[in-house]
């Protein structure tokens, strides 16, 4: 039973009809009443009601839920989809590349959701006809690629500045890849690499950092400074200086990256690079509508957001 039928028959107009349907105050519930009486006898209620509110459906891969920066994105990702009239649902990989694909192929080609966001780097296999934005480079969609190498050698030469010639690295297993940009910035700005100052700790977010500060602290030769690989890792490093009856900036210097929320409100103020979350999470859905607008009128496109470094209070000169 069409819309127009379903209004002569109620002897109302097609647009009071719609307007029944989608919660309109214009018009009385007993109107309201009759409609639907006569929808659900031709059986046609569940049609248009579901019709009324019909919304958009986004699917957002993270790789953990746990971590400060990925929860920051998907607050950040749902705000950004619900002002647009749209549901977001998300999935967590684990940091698993296979678990990432399945994931991608069951909202692709099972659930069909109207487009997907994956925020870690994800390897795909085929064009899907589903909308997909990768927050890393990628040939087969649309990208937003966020780069902090530049906002890394500011860092190491503000250290340098502050007189920091003994600059540690705290990583971890995820993050291995900084132990290379570490080395390339320590060559860059011609200042000495020790491999005691390189630690890479089995352990993640707070105890990480901790645990492998405590290394740093018991080295004959201690470092004056030390870059953590994000802040919640840095934290930790921190507590464990306060603990081993040290201070920040005064003993060591350290700075994170991705520039947590609460950085600037601790005692001591966190230096850190900042990924600009808002305005990654922003573009990544501005561009993921404007595919589902577009379809494949365009190629995919790579969109770049650079890192910045930001100083505060946690970088002092270095100890004599």
């Amino acid at each position: 039973m069409s819309m127009e039928a379903l209004a002569r028959e109620a002897g109302v107009a097609r647009s009071t009809v719609s307007k029944a349907f989608s919660g309109s105050a214009e018009i009385s519930e007993e109107t309201r009443a009759r409609i639907f009486e006569i929808a659900k006898k031709h059986g046609v209620y569940d049609k248009y009601i579901r019709r009324s509110v019909e919304k958009r459906v986004i699917a957002v891969i993270a790789p953990e839920y746990q971590s400060g920066l990925y929860s920051q994105q998907l607050y950040r990702m749902n705000q950004e989809i619900t002002a647009r009239g749209a549901v977001m649902v998300s999935a967590c990989d684990s940091f698993s590349m296979d678990t990432r694909l399945e994931l991608l192929n069951y909202f692709a080609e099972c659930v069909k959701v109207d487009g997907i966001i994956s925020i870690p780097p994800i390897k795909l296999k085929q064009k899907y006809a589903t909308p997909i934005v990768c927050v890393a480079e990628n040939d087969l969609c649309d990208s937003i690629c966020l780069t902090s190498g530049r906002a890394f050698s500011e860092a190491i030469r503000y250290l340098k500045e502050n007189g920091h010639t003994e600059i540690a690295l705290i990583t971890e297993k995820l993050t291995h890849s900084w132990i290379n940009r570490y080395l390339q910035t320590m060559r860059e700005y011609n200042l000495p690499i020790r491999q005691e100052y390189i630690v890479e700790t089995p352990l993640r977010f707070e105890e990480g950092g901790y645990s492998a500060m405590q290394h740093l602290i018991q080295l004959e030769k201690r470092p004056t400074a030390v870059f953590v690989v994000y802040d919640s890792m840095a934290l930790g490093a921190m507590k464990c200086i306060y603990d081993y009856g040290f201070s920040v900036p005064e003993d060591f210097s350290v700075i994170g990256k991705d520039d947590n929320v609460i950085n600037p409100y601790l005692n001591v103020p966190l230096s850190s690079i900042t990924s600009y979350n808002e305005d990654l999470c922003q573009i990544a859905v501005e561009t993921l509508f404007e595919r589902i607008e577009m379809g494949e009128a365009v190629p995919p496109r790579k969109i770049r957001v650079s890192g910045t470094f930001i100083p505060r209070d946690s970088v002092g000169p270095a100890k004599k």
